[in-house]
């Protein structure tokens, strides 16, 4: 668990991220971390993930579920790669910056499960492998989309670019939980 304290970090964090990247050419990282204090804790590696809303749409989100980079380094990234790289929107521009709320869920390790049925909706994000494919949802997408179990593995499906059955035989899931904090809440 994060401290509120290092929930604000982050945030502040993705903030300056944001503005910096869209406002500036090349800001460096030493920018990005300009007069925030990094505990020990934000520099473990940890899977994360930001969600740009802009009034409340989505605008961008991506991440990383694996431990692949420090926290503080994988909100950097992400930030950067939600505003100007999530396939699905145009790059952020900088009128959309003021309206722009900054989300981050910090993702813990992935959990084999046998059977779906041991997925809680609204408490468990959910990776989908089969063969080569996979997907993921995070545990507030289902309550966000009011999906029941089936609808969330049937879209977990087509998000992987397989069938709306493809769930049902020879899949493989993982869950794992989230903290989740956003700009709005703190």
């Amino acid at each position: 668990m994060l401290t509120n304290s290092e929930r604000k970090t982050l945030l502040r964090l993705s903030r300056q991220v944001l503005n910096l990247h869209i406002l500036l050419k090349n800001p460096s990282q030493d920018d990005f971390i300009k007069g925030l204090d990094i505990s020990s804790k934000l520099k473990e590696r940890m899977g994360a993930f930001v969600t740009l809303r802009n009034d409340g749409t989505l605008r961008g989100c991506i991440g990383y579920i694996e431990p692949i980079q420090s926290l503080y380094v994988a909100v950097i990234l992400n930030t950067i790669n939600a505003a100007t790289r999530d396939e699905r929107f145009d790059p952020v521009q900088p009128n959309e910056l003021e309206n722009i709320i900054v989300d981050i869920s910090v993702i813990s390790p992935l959990k084999s499960i046998v059977n779906p049925s041991q997925i809680e909706l609204g408490v468990h994000g959910v990776v989908l492998e089969k063969d080569k494919f996979r997907s993921l949802f995070l545990p507030q997408v289902a309550v966000e989309q009011n999906w029941n179990l089936e609808q969330l593995l049937s879209q977990l499906g087509l998000k992987a670019g397989l069938s709306k059955e493809a769930w049902k035989k020879d899949a493989k899931f993982f869950t794992f939980t989230t903290e989740s904090f956003s700009e709005k809440d703190l």
